[in-house]
């Protein structure tokens, strides 16, 4: 089966707004982080829409330090979406053969509509060229496919599902061993609340045998719109079950602010056991 690289979605929340929020984002996923969290959420975003996003993140697990560092561009257009984003994640260990890996991810989101009003199909198709690094740097490409639901009722509620590297793909490594990308499912619900305001709640529906346990994470986060949804505050929490480091709490905080057709978000998550803090900025503009 090879090693397995769990930091690329375990450790890493993409995207300003989603990281300001915990991490409950799978029934949002309303901006150009969908691709990541719920690729139908698309449907449900601006009708175009350009963004970047770049962030960092990092957890120690044992004697293992896990860091992710992201950064991209994505588009999106009413029933699709393409984003490019570079992933380094490096893992220190005692141990000479711990795993890291940079990838270059090209996803390309479809979306269709269900026959179930308000409920969408997510699909995105990832090229993707890795660079193991070591002793020696190997590079191989791969390809990879999510599945995304999303599901809007009354026009406050949704119920989202994310599927993740259902292929698991895979890339050489020395000794003729692999790196995969493991397959992961997320669930969610959300609820919009008057005055510009939203409450959503993650849970990861498959767990992941980690240096500290079997890990399944849970997110809840809330945002706050205000001047007529020129000025957004965001307030998010994370934690793990399943292992044994406990739930390790992390709080995380957020603002957003729209300049004319130009969204700034960012995002600061505190630092906390086992956890350093982290920082995401992203910028989208919706014409």
């Amino acid at each position: 089966m090879g090693s397995v690289v769990s930091g690329q979605s375990r450790v890493a929340h993409l995207g300003a707004r989603a990281a300001a929020m915990g991490g409950a984002f799978t029934a949002v996923a309303d901006d150009t982080s969908a691709f990541y969290w719920n690729p139908a959420g698309i449907a449900f975003a601006p009708i175009v829409s350009a963004g970047v996003y770049s962030g960092r993140d990092a957890v120690r697990r044992g004697s293992e330090l896990s860091v992710v560092r992201a950064s991209g561009v994505a588009l999106t257009y009413t029933f699709m979406g393409v984003a490019f984003t570079d992933f380094q994640h490096t893992l220190e260990s005692d141990s000479p053969d711990a795993p890291d890996l940079e990838t270059f991810d090209v996803a390309v989101s479809v979306l269709q509509s269900l026959p179930l009003d308000n409920l969408v199909l997510g699909v995105n198709a990832h090229y993707l060229k890795g660079t193991t690094l070591g002793a020696a740097r190997l590079t191989s490409q791969s390809w990879d496919l999510d599945l995304g639901l999303l599901y809007e009722i009354d026009g406050r509620f949704r119920l989202g599902l994310m599927l993740r590297h259902l292929r698991e793909a895979r890339f050489e490594q020395e000794g003729g061993e692999e790196l995969r990308l493991p397959r992961q499912a997320r669930a969610g619900v959300s609820m919009a609340l008057p005055g510009a305001a939203r409450v959503a709640f993650d849970v990861d529906l498959s767990s992941q045998a980690l240096a500290d346990g079997d890990i399944r994470e849970l997110s809840l986060g809330g945002e706050k719109g205000f001047l007529e949804g020129r000025l957004f505050a965001r307030a998010g929490f994370r934690g793990e079950v399943g292992g044994s480091a406990g739930l390790r709490p992390a709080f995380s905080l957020g603002a957003g602010v729209k300049l004319w057709k130009l969204r700034i978000e960012g995002a600061h998550r505190t630092a906390s056991d086992d956890r350093d803090d982290a920082t995401f900025v992203s910028v989208t503009l919706s014409p």
